[in-house]
Order: C-alpha cells, then sequence, then structure tokens
C-alpha cells in the first residue's frame, strides 16, 4: 500500500470506472418522482475557476443524495456559447497574430470562433470530471445546438404571446470595441472621482442665468434643448423660456478639447 494518498493515480481511474458502468445514468423508472437538474452552462471563454467548482459541488451533492434514495436522477450537463464574451476572447487572440474579424470576413470569423469553443469545450469537459462531477455525458448539450436554439425561440414566442416581452425604448450599453449592443450583465460598472462642471446658460431675455451640472464638460457641443423639473420652485421660474448658446467667436476648431472646454466653462 502507498504511504500516502495519491488522487492522481486513484481518482480518475475510479472515476472511469464509474462512468463505464453508466452510474451517472438515470435508474429505469421505478415509480418514484424524478430528480432532474440542469448544470448552468459554463462559458466556453477558457477554463473552469473557483466558481464553477462551487456550483459543481452542490449540484454534485443534490444529484448523489437522490440518486442514493433511488429516484430515477438526471444531471444534465451542458456548455455556453456566451457569443459576445467568446467574441471577445477571440478577438483578442486575433489581435495577438495582428488580425482583425474584418480581415478574415464574417465566415472565417465564425469558424475560427467554432475553432475556439471545440478546444476550450473539451478542456471544459476534463475539468469538470476531475472533481468526480456524475453528469450524464451522453446527454450533454451546446446552446447553440439546433434544437436549443428552436427552444429558445419557443420559449420567447410563448412570453411575447402572454406580455411579458415587448418592444420599448430603453438605454442600452454599447461597447466600440465590439461594435455592438451589451446587456447589464456584461457592461463592469466602476465608481470613479470625477470633477463636476457647472455651464451657467445666459437666459434670451436677459433675466439672468441657468446652471446645468455635467461630468462630461465636452457635452455643451450637443446640447439642444435643457430640461427643469415645474414642480421644482427652484426651477419653475424657468418654464417655457430660452437660453442662449453661443460659442465665443475667438474660440478656435483647432484649438485642443480641453483648451476649448477650458475657455467656455468656469469649475466650480
Amino acid at each position: 500500500m502507498p504511504p500516502r494518498y495519491d488522487p492522481q493515480a486513484v481518482e480518475q481511474v475510479l472515476y472511469q470506472g464509474w462512468e463505464s458502468a453508466g452510474l451517472f445514468k438515470p435508474c429505469v423508472p421505478n415509480g418514484k418522482e424524478p430528480f432532474t437538474i440542469c448544470m448552468p452552462p459554463p462559458n466556453v471563454t477558457g477554463g473552469l475557476h473557483i466558481g464553477h467548482a462551487m456550483f459543481a459541488t452542490i449540484e454534485d451533492i443534490l444529484t448523489r443524495f437522490h440518486r442514493m434514495r433511488g429516484r430515477p436522477t438526471l444531471w444534465l450537463r451542458g456548455t455556453n456559447h456566451a457569443g459576445i464574451a467568446t467574441q471577445l476572447v477571440v478577438q483578442k487572440e486575433l489581435t495577438k497574430d495582428g488580425l482583425t474579424r474584418d480581415q478574415l470576413g464574417p465566415e472565417n470569423f465564425l469558424k475560427r470562433v467554432c475553432k475556439w469553443k471545440e478546444e476550450k469545450g473539451d478542456y471544459i469537459n476534463v475539468q469538470m470530471r476531475r472533481p468526480g462531477a456524475s453528469c450524464d455525458w451522453d446527454r450533454s448539450r451546446f446552446t447553440l445546438e439546433e434544437r436549443m436554439s428552436a427552444a429558445v425561440a419557443e420559449a420567447f414566442k410563448r412570453l411575447h404571446d402572454q406580455g411579458l416581452i415587448y418592444r420599448g425604448d430603453y438605454m442600452v450599453n454599447w461597447s466600440p470595441t465590439l461594435r455592438t449592443a451589451v446587456s447589464d450583465l456584461e457592461a463592469e460598472f466602476s465608481e470613479e472621482n470625477r470633477k463636476l462642471y457647472y455651464f451657467w446658460y445666459p437666459l434670451s431675455d436677459g433675466s439672468g442665468f441657468i446652471p446645468v451640472a455635467t461630468t462630461p464638460p465636452e457635452i455643451i457641443l450637443g446640447d439642444t434643448a435643457l430640461c427643469v423639473n415645474p414642480a421644482d420652485e427652484r426651477y419653475s421660474q424657468y418654464v417655457g423660456k430660452t437660453v442662449v448658446f453661443q460659442l465665443p467667436d475667438k474660440i478656435s476648431h483647432s484649438l485642443e478639447m480641453n483648451t476649448l472646454i477650458e475657455s467656455l466653462v468656469p469649475v466650480h
């Protein structure tokens, strides 16, 4: 007997024996209520991290518990294409090769992404097996499979028919690098200490000024209207009035933006 436990020599062989014997497949229906759990599919953007190990451990405990109670038990395994996240990773790889997705073209870029998926997807499967995840690997799914895409379309239509999905006007996050909209989940938010700039717009009737505060001072160049809350006593006097927006004649378009802003905006 070895003097010390060697997981490398024991666990992989043991796991292969379990999988070969079909111990992770649901047993024949026996009158007991089936138990099924779907693994949140990891994104094929690289290797797994500690978060994947945590959820896999919890789900494996649940799966093994119900399996030992004799219930037909299925832990369904899958991977997620994670379109935008995967695209970003592949684009970074292209940058290392001095290429861009525009140079490759849509068809070749898609082939490059699919190749990445095959490489990383297989690596993720190996990683998931190492801690002993008792999935039914023969039923593994990928979110871009035809059946999965059809299920998404079906779910979308049902939600639309129930009035739970509808068209509206909303603020969206735009990625200038990817040149596409991204969800809030894919946006990284951070708090920053910024200067607060005040613009003092003169009222066109000469009765005074109205202050407007902003952190990006360059927006003054695109201002076309001002809005106030008519219920706020501080601003009710301005409702219906107009302000003058005119760049000083002395400012040249050739000036740097920061020089332009400093010439226009007093900082308070």
